[in-house]
C-alpha cells in the first residue's frame, strides 16, 4: 500500500510540475483599431466605419527583461496572429517575411510597444498593408502613396491554457499503475 501511495504522490508532483510550465507562459493580447484617414483617391473596400481588430499569442516569459525585445510570431507553432481589416482577414503566414518567422511583437523593458506586420498585395498588386507598433496603413510602393491610415490600441495580455499532452499521459499512467498495484494487493490479501 505504501508503494502505491508513493507512486500516486510522485505522479501528482510530476503532473503539477509539467502542467505549470504548460499553462503559465502563453498569453493572448487583443487589439482594436480606428481608421483615421482615407485618401480621396482610395477606391478600395475600407471606410471610416470598417472594423479593425485582432489578437496575437506569444510566450510572456520572452517579453520580460530590460531593453528592447522582439518576438517572432511565425517562429513557434504555439504562437499566432489574426488581423481583421474590414472584409480582410490575415494571419502570421501572410507576412511578407513569414519564411523568416515574422511578423513580430516588440517590447521595451517588458512593456508592449506593438506589432510589426507587412502584407503585400492587399486590394491591389501594388498596395501593402503595414502595421508598425501602434499605427497601420495601406500604401502603394511605387510611387509611394498612403491611401488609408489608422491607429491601434492593445489590451492587457490574458493567459492561454494549453494542456501539455505528456503531463496528461504521465498522470494517466501513474493512475493506472496505482490501480494495478491495488488490484494485485487485493488478490494477495
Amino acid at each position: 500500500m505504501r508503494k502505491g501511495f508513493r507512486l500516486l504522490v510522485t505522479s501528482a508532483v510530476l503532473w503539477a510540475a509539467l502542467s505549470a510550465s504548460a499553462w503559465g507562459a502563453l498569453v493572448s493580447t487583443s487589439f482594436t483599431g480606428t481608421i483615421t484617414d482615407i485618401d480621396p483617391a482610395y477606391d478600395g473596400a475600407l471606410t471610416y466605419s470598417s472594423l479593425v481588430y485582432g489578437s496575437f499569442v506569444y510566450d510572456d516569459a520572452l517579453a520580460s527583461g530590460s531593453g528592447e525585445v522582439s518576438i517572432l510570431l511565425g517562429a513557434n507553432p504555439s504562437f499566432g496572429l489574426t488581423v481583421h481589416l474590414g472584409p480582410y482577414v490575415f494571419d502570421e503566414g501572410d507576412d511578407k517575411d513569414a519564411a523568416l518567422g515574422y511578423p513580430s511583437v516588440s517590447f521595451y523593458n517588458g512593456n508592449l510597444q506593438g506589432l510589426d506586420l507587412i502584407v503585400k498585395e492587399v486590394e491591389d498588386p501594388l498596395w501593402n498593408f503595414v502595421i508598425a507598433d501602434k499605427s497601420f496603413h495601406i500604401t502603394q510602393e511605387t510611387p509611394y502613396h498612403r491611401f488609408v491610415a489608422g491607429t491601434l490600441s492593445y489590451g492587457a495580455p490574458v493567459p492561454v491554457a494549453v494542456p501539455l499532452p505528456a503531463a496528461s499521459v504521465l498522470f494517466a499512467t501513474g493512475l493506472l499503475t496505482l490501480l494495478g498495484v491495488r488490484r494485485r494487493a487485493a488478490r494477495r490479501g
